[in-house]
Formats: structure tokens, sequence, C-alpha cells
């Protein structure tokens, strides 16, 4: 799946960007959601609102770039899910 890694064989698998993440979501197969503080403020409310009607934990970090490094991408990366 695009937009899936699993960052190591100890680490949980998860997804990047605001699509994975909604979708992942809808289908029930995330269990927390990291939103950057330095995201767009539409995207944050978007997933705020999602996050809270299915009862997902949400945790914010820094930046977008924070993110993105973490995630070991290449570009900033607004939001990731860890899946179940």
């Amino acid at each position: 799946m695009e937009g899936e890694k699993s960052s190591n064989s100890a680490g949980p698998a998860v997804v990047a960007g605001l699509r994975e993440v909604t979708r992942g979501i809808k289908e029930n197969r995330i269990k927390s959601v990291t939103i950057a503080l330095n995201a767009d403020e539409k995207l944050k409310n978007q997933l705020s609102s999602i996050c809270l009607l299915n009862k997902i934990p949400m945790s914010y970090i820094r930046s977008k770039e924070e993110l993105g490094q973490i995630m070991g991408l290449e570009v900033s990366c607004s939001v990731t899910g860890e899946l179940k």
C-alpha cells in the first residue's frame, strides 16, 4: 500500500499522509494518529473531528519536517497513523 511503512521489525507499522490515514480510520485499521503542530489548520481540524468521532487517540509532534524525518521520508509529513 502506498504510504505504508514499517519503521523496523520492532516498531509499529504506520501510514503517512491525510489520504492514507483517513482511509485507515474509515476501514478501522488505525489505532492512533500523530499530527504535526505546523500542519494546515484545516487538516488538523478535519483529523481532530474524525479521530474524536472514532475514539482514536491523537498526539502531536513539533513539525512536519520532524515527522517526515522520523518516518524516514525525504519530504515533510503532516500526519501519520499507527496501524492496529
